[in-house]
């Protein structure tokens, strides 16, 4: 995993919440530098909050979860996706899909994990990191 030289947000001023939408930003800009279309961001719904909501360049509907670490020691953020979590991302996935009379659509879960030290930013993009309960709607 190469290391992209960012500005450092690792400051104790930073808020997690800061870092969050830093790590969010990161994550859109990489996206969108790869050919996606960002359609959605950080929608709350139905329990859950659906970071990044996007369409990939083989046209498949993608619920993107960001995951940041911001110290050495803080473990790989996608373990932060757990089954819990999962839950949530689908159920809030469902609202938004109903929401927006999606039909016919391929769709996946994926998960970008950043990790930043000392302005090092460090990307993982893991597609399809998990299944939904159903491949399309």
């Amino acid at each position: 995993m190469a290391c992209i030289v960012y500005d450092d947000m690792q400051g104790k001023s930073a808020t997690n919440t800061g870092k969050g939408r830093k790590a969010e930003l990161i994550a859109r800009a990489h996206l969108v530098e790869a050919g996606w279309l960002i359609i959605d961001s950080n929608q709350y719904i139905a329990g859950g909050e659906l970071d990044l909501i996007a369409i990939d360049p083989k046209k498949v509907l993608v619920f993107v979860e960001v995951k940041s670490a911001w110290t050495e020691t803080s473990g790989r953020p996608q373990a932060q996706v757990h089954r819990k979590k999962q839950v949530y991302l689908w159920r809030a996935a469902s609202a938004w899909i109903a929401r927006h009379k999606v039909k016919d659509q391929r769709m996946r879960f994926d998960v970008i994990a950043i990790r930043m030290h000392q302005g090092c930013v460090q990307i993982e993009h893991l597609q399809d990191a998990f299944a939904g309960p159903s491949a399309s709607y």
